[in-house]
């Protein structure tokens, strides 16, 4: 009875503190996983979203670890990726309005498997690295935080895009056994988009 109470009174406290912190690899199998726009979930581990699966995030979502989403659909309003391990980001069908970069310095985070479309690519943190490999990445709207101790690297196929705005932007792209070159990215098609490989 004390057990049941402790768990009731915990759950009425993250209620009113709109914050709910995991512990450990959370796996949506099956179901639908939402949100509200009040909340953070952070994950201390891993996040998968099954593929009959689905997941709606209108508030903030951390993970330290590694985010797969194979599922029906993924909406997610922040996805932040935090912590000191290298973190992967495979995310089929779906739609990320602000993709945050918290990691602690050379903790690399890699996009891999598909491509990701990305209204705002934010760099919270200096000295963090986004390595795309065999994927793209569409930038819709605007890139913030990116410094010069701040990389995006393709391998691969990888493939940057990002929707024309009133400032081009100076990539440093390459990997580690080949160094890494300045890539400056302009205006390149008609319909308003700047693609760099």
């Amino acid at each position: 009875m004390i057990n049941q109470l402790f768990k009731y009174l915990l759950f009425v406290y993250l209620l009113f503190t709109n914050i709910v912190v995991l512990l450990g690899q959370l796996v949506v199998n099956g179901t639908s996983l939402t949100v509200s726009s009040s909340t953070s979930l952070r994950v201390d581990g891993h996040l998968m979203v099954d593929i009959n699966s689905y997941i709606n995030v209108q508030g903030s979502l951390s993970i330290s670890g590694n985010f797969t989403g194979k599922g029906l659909f993924q909406d997610i309003k922040k996805l932040s990726f935090y912590g000191s391990q290298p973190s992967h980001l495979l995310m089929q069908n779906g739609f990320l309005d602000t993709l945050d970069i918290s990691k602690l310095p050379f903790a690399k985070i890699f996009i891999d498997g598909d491509s990701v479309g990305v209204n705002y690519l934010q760099f919270s943190k200096d000295y963090n690295t986004l390595e795309i490999n065999d994927a793209s990445i569409a930038i819709k709207s605007d890139i913030s935080g990116f410094k010069q101790n701040s990389y995006i690297l393709t391998t691969g196929n990888g493939l940057i895009e990002r929707k024309l705005s009133s400032f081009p932007s100076v990539f440093p792209v390459g990997d580690d056994k080949n160094g890494f070159q300045p890539l400056f990215i302009s205006t390149s098609s008609q319909l308003g988009s700047e693609v760099a490989k």
